[in-house]
């Protein structure tokens, strides 16, 4: 087992063992169905229930937050962030090293979505800000996809942002010792954003080393 996934081995244990499946593939799709469970089912089941259940306990929002106008097709990078996630499993490299990558990858996000949720639960934070959309100067694509968001996200959960964390960890793998990253941190930017003030910052894409070769003590 690779020495980077202490003291998750024996959470690896099963994935890693079939991670030559389908010529590497079948160990990243083991991982997408990972964070389906463990990743968008935490933050989307906090979100519904900060929505349906909760009161907001402190409000982020400051007045320059009202000031920023909404910028239309801003809406288009924000809804493109989910695809950040299937790509990087897309892009990781089938052997290895590149499964490690994903491995380390994954359980951070992991114990940051979950350090997040709880937070989400015991910090209720609600920020609200469709009514500064002009939905009459919305084209159609723009209105799909303002639909989109605003039926599968609540403006719940918006501290933390987890936009911001996961962006960010993509970019942390590739300081670990022995795990440069290589899989998160090339995808990039990443954009997080509240998607109705729309003001957008990009997060500069990882350039680590990938000339070493990963830690192995075992199989």
């Amino acid at each position: 087992m690779l020495a980077a996934l202490r003291p998750w081995g024996r959470f690896w244990a099963g994935p890693w063992s079939r991670r030559d499946g389908a010529g590497g593939a079948w160990f990243p799709l083991e991982v997408f169905v990972l964070g389906i469970l463990l990743v968008a089912v935490p933050y989307f089941s906090t979100n519904n229930i900060a929505s349906m259940y909760l009161d907001t306990v402190w409000d982020p929002e400051i007045a320059l937050d009202r000031e920023l106008p909404v910028v239309n097709w801003m809406i288009l990078p924000y809804t493109l962030l989910y695809l950040f996630y299937p790509a990087t499993l897309i892009l990781c490299p089938r052997d290895e090293r590149g499964h490690a990558e994903l491995a380390v990858g994954m359980q951070t996000l992991i114990m940051v979505t979950a350090f997040c949720c709880a937070i989400f639960l015991l910090l209720p934070a609600e920020i609200d800000m469709r009514d500064q959309i002009d939905w009459d100067s919305l084209n159609g694509w723009e209105s799909v996809l303002f639909e989109f968001i605003h039926f599968s996200d609540n403006p719940w959960n918006a501290w933390p942002s987890l936009h911001i964390v996961h962006s960010e960890e993509g970019r942390g793998v590739k300081h670990l010792e022995s795990l440069p990253g290589r899989a998160l941190g090339r995808v990039g930017p990443a954009l997080h954003q509240h998607p109705d003030n729309q003001a957008a910052l990009p997060v500069r894409p990882g350039d680590g080393d990938s000339s070493r070769s990963a830690c192995l003590d075992g199989n």
